[in-house]
């Protein structure tokens, strides 16, 4: 019966500390969103190695004719944080997005 016993508290903390590593390891992960390619390298120099930058924009386009895909959009409601210029240089339909999706926005 006593072997039983530590066995089980044995097998909890082995759980215990598996899932404790499972929930610290997404929030090592955070995902940051940035429109253009300068607020990219920005960012990716501020998170440098501890998580990943994305850019909406592609390097040939510009913002200002840039059309949205729904991956785009996928990639701005996944975001953990946005960072964009400001409310006066991107398009309209930028902005709500973003905040259609209440993410943590530097502007």
């Amino acid at each position: 019966m006593k072997i039983n016993i530590m066995l089980n508290k044995k097998h909890f903390f082995q759980c215990l500390l598996i899932s404790i590593l499972c929930v610290l390891s997404n929030y090592a992960n955070a995902t940051i969103v940035t429109i253009i390619k300068p607020l990219g390298f920005i960012a990716s120099a501020i998170a440098h190695g501890i998580t990943s930058v994305e850019v909406i924009v592609p390097n040939y386009s510009t913002m200002h004719n840039y059309s949205l895909r729904p991956l785009d959009v996928i990639k701005i409601k996944n975001a953990d944080f946005i960072v964009f210029i400001g409310n006066t240089a991107e398009p309209k339909y930028f902005k709500k997005i973003i905040y259609r999706f209440k993410k943590k926005i530097l502007n």
